[in-house]
């Protein structure tokens, strides 16, 4: 829900069936003084998403932190908050 941003990532399960999850991020400010930016994740980048799951079970939920495909982790908030 707007002002927050959105990441939708494409989950493999155990079988290898493919859904696609919305997960919440903060707000573009906030990111934004986290160290992301636009092109901080791009369509096709595999990365590694620890989350908060939805609490009625469906795919999806907030993001805490992200991997990046060369090892970054990003986070949501500044360092030291």
């Amino acid at each position: 829900m707007s002002p927050h941003s959105s990441l939708y990532v494409t989950v493999a399960d155990e079988n290898g069936r493919r859904a696609d999850w919305p997960l919440d991020l903060e707000s573009p400010g906030v990111l934004a003084r986290a160290g992301w930016t636009r092109t901080t994740i791009v369509p096709g980048d595999e990365v590694t998403v620890t989350l908060h799951p939805l609490k009625a079970g469906a795919p999806g939920g907030k993001a805490l932190t992200v991997e990046l495909p060369d090892g970054t982790m990003m986070s949501q908030a500044k360092m030291g908050d």
